[in-house]
């Protein structure tokens, strides 16, 4: 287990991660007293052989994640509407117009 000081831990960030991402614990200190324990993510276990939709479904119903509703678009669902273009020329005129 490691100890880092705020300052330390903010100009040193690489280095700490990488000591987390191999596994180790880092306490990160405020003028001496623990604020805060980095640590490993936690990975992902299927419980009881259930796959990853299943597992996502299960944490919906206990209401610790949301499920998505919205379909992201696909290469079938044909060109993205162009942007409406404004006419610079036009845009000018209507301040000049409005300052004078």
């Amino acid at each position: 287990m490691k100890v880092a000081g705020i300052r330390d831990l903010k100009s040193r960030l690489s280095h700490y991660l990488r000591l987390v991402g191999n596994g180790d614990v880092v306490l990160v200190t405020d003028r001496g007293a623990v604020v805060a324990q980095l640590g490993p993510a936690p990975q992902f276990v299927p419980s009881g052989g259930e796959s990853e939709s299943e597992a996502l479904l299960r944490l919906a119903r206990l209401g610790r994640t949301r499920l998505g509703t919205g379909k992201l678009p696909g290469a079938t669902c044909g060109p993205m509407p162009a942007p409406r273009r404004l006419v610079l020329d036009k845009l000018l005129a209507d301040v000049r117009e409005d300052r004078g």
